[in-house]
C-alpha cells in the first residue's frame, strides 16, 4: 500500500509541474521540469527510505517530504544548467550566423574594391609612362609629375586605411574562431572558417595593389 501511495504522490508531483510549465518560456520550463522530476524522484526514494527506517506511514510521509525537497533542489540545479546551456547554444548559433554574414559582406566589399583598384592601376601605369615620356622630352613641367604623384599617394592612404580596418577585423575573427564551442554546428563553423580564409586572400590582394601604386609613386620621384 505504501509503495502504491508513494508512486501516486510522485506522479501527482510530476503532473503538477508539467501542467504548471505549459505557459512558461523554454528556460523557465526546463528549470521547472528539472525541479519536478527531482522532487518526484526524491519523494519516492525518501518515502521508501522512511518506510524502511520507521515502518509506519508517518515515517514514510516524512521521508517523502524530505526527499521531495532535496530532490527538487537537485532537480532545479540540473534544470538550470541545461537551461543555461540551451541559451548559450542558441546565442552561439546566432553569433555564428551573424559573423558568417558579416565576413561575407567584407569579402564582397573588398573584392569589388580590389577589382576597381586593379583596373585603375592599369590606367595609372599607362598615364605615368606617358607623363614620364613627355617630361623626358621636355614638354612637361615637373609640377604635373608631382600632382600625379600626390594623387596616387592619396589613393594609397585610403587603401591603407581600409587594409588596417580589415586586418583588425581579421585578427578579432581569428580569436573568436578559437573560442567557438566544439559543440556548435560543424557546417557553420566550417563556413565561417572558409570566409575568413577568403578575407585573408582579399587583404593580401589589397596589399599587392597598394605596392603597385607605391612603385608608380617611386617612378615619378625625380632623382637629384
Amino acid at each position: 500500500m505504501n509503495h502504491l501511495f508513494l508512486k501516486s504522490v510522485s506522479f501527482i508531483l510530476m503532473l503538477c509541474f508539467v501542467i504548471g510549465c505549459a505557459g512558461m518560456n523554454d528556460s523557465t520550463r526546463t528549470r521547472a521540469e528539472g525541479t519536478g522530476v527531482g522532487a518526484a524522484t526524491g519523494a519516492l526514494l525518501g518515502g521508501v527510505l522512511g518506510q524502511v527506517i520507521g515502518h509506519d506511514q508517518r515515517s514514510t510521509l516524512i521521508g517523502a517530504a524530505i526527499g521531495a525537497a532535496v530532490g527538487g533542489g537537485a532537480g532545479y540545479l540540473a534544470g538550470d544548467y541545461v537551461a543555461k546551456r540551451k541559451a548559450q547554444y542558441a546565442s552561439e548559433e546566432d553569433w555564428l550566423d551573424n559573423k558568417i554574414t558579416d565576413v561575407a559582406e567584407y569579402n564582397s566589399e573588398l573584392e569589388e574594391f580590389n577589382e576597381k583598384t586593379a583596373n585603375r592601376n592599369e590606367q595609372l601605369e599607362i598615364q605615368v609612362a606617358d607623363l614620364k615620356s613627355r617630361y623626358g622630352a621636355g614638354s612637361l613641367k615637373v609640377s604635373v609629375l608631382e600632382k600625379k604623384k600626390n594623387e596616387i599617394s592619396e589613393l594609397i592612404r585610403g587603401a591603407n586605411k581600409r587594409k588596417a580596418r580589415m586586418a583588425k577585423e581579421l585578427a578579432a575573427l581569428n580569436e573568436d574562431l578559437q573560442s567557438i564551442s566544439k559543440t556548435q554546428d560543424l557546417a557553420k563553423v566550417t563556413k565561417l572558417s572558409q570566409e575568413i580564409n577568403v578575407l585573408k586572400k582579399n587583404i593580401a590582394m589589397l596589399d599587392t595593389n597598394n605596392k603597385q601604386m607605391s612603385q608608380l609613386v617611386s617612378s615619378l620621384t625625380l632623382r637629384k
